[in-house]
């Protein structure tokens, strides 16, 4: 029995030590049979974990792969972010913002200033201000 245990290498410490404890000293059978057992568990903890690690691989090219699927292609190519900086003539941040609430200042002095006159003529006076108001 001492030969059997003293030639486990080191892997099987634990199962060594646990078979010392034992009293009485199991017969050479059973101390084989629980060192296979001990072996096959660490078999399918390593099936497992490398099952685990390609799923995490698969996993991970899913998600890079679904990350490109929604962006804009140019000639081809992925467009960047400094391609749309371009496209919208090299303006960014604060400057982007500023040019657009000038935009929204000339729109709003095109339109009209009086409400009424967008659906109504002025010269109609059933619809003048003071009528509207009345109602």
């Amino acid at each position: 029995m001492m030969q059997f245990l003293m030639g486990l290498n080191e892997h099987y410490d634990n199962i060594r030590s646990l078979i010392l404890v034992l009293d009485p000293l199991p017969n050479v059978n059973k101390a084989y049979s629980m060192a296979l057992h001990v072996e096959r568990q660490r078999q399918v903890n390593l099936e497992y974990a490398e099952t685990r690690k390609n799923t995490a691989m698969e996993l991970n090219e899913q998600r890079n792969r679904s990350r490109n699927t929604g962006r804009a292609y140019a000639a081809g190519k992925l467009q960047t972010n400094a391609d749309r900086t371009i496209a919208i003539g090299k303006r960014v941040g604060n400057d982007l913002v500023s040019d657009l609430m000038d935009a929204l200042k000339i729109l709003q002095n095109k339109l009209p200033q009086d409400p009424i006159s967008v659906h109504f003529s002025q010269t109609d006076e059933m619809y003048t201000r003071e009528n509207f108001r009345r109602i």
